[in-house]
């Protein structure tokens, strides 16, 4: 084998090499999607697990909202009348809350698959 063919097949072999790293690269970071998916939705659905989480969406899903309660600009009055209305259980319901908006976050950011927390919380 003289020089000039050895070259050749040198650049073949790492052309195929390259294409074979991008094959493998593109493999592994659909993997690593899947695997956050999937850890996002266990992590969402460890939430109803959760006895203070359950009781506060169960407080907001049962509420009546009366709108002439709460003055706009007022925030401290307005939290007086929010823990007045859901009592021993406000605390409970700001961990729904809370989580709820740190999920929007992710979800904004592009942490998170918005279709994940539609699958797990689309009945609520």
């Amino acid at each position: 084998m003289n020089l000039d063919t050895a070259a050749a097949w040198a650049e073949v072999f790492g052309l195929v090499t390259i294409l074979g790293a991008a094959i493998y690269s593109w493999y592994q970071i659909k993997e690593l999607r899947r695997s956050r998916d999937s850890t996002t939705a266990m992590s969402l659905a460890s939430n109803f697990q959760n006895e203070d989480f359950v009781v506060g969406l169960t407080a907001i899903m049962n509420m009546n909202f009366d709108v002439s309660k709460f003055t706009p600009g007022d925030s401290e009055e307005n939290f007086k009348v929010f823990r007045a209305h859901f009592g021993d259980d406000w605390p409970k319901v700001m961990t729904v809350l809370t989580t709820w908006e740190s999920i929007g976050v992710l979800i904004h950011r592009g942490d998170m698959d918005f279709h994940a927390f539609y699958d797990l919380f689309s009945g609520v």
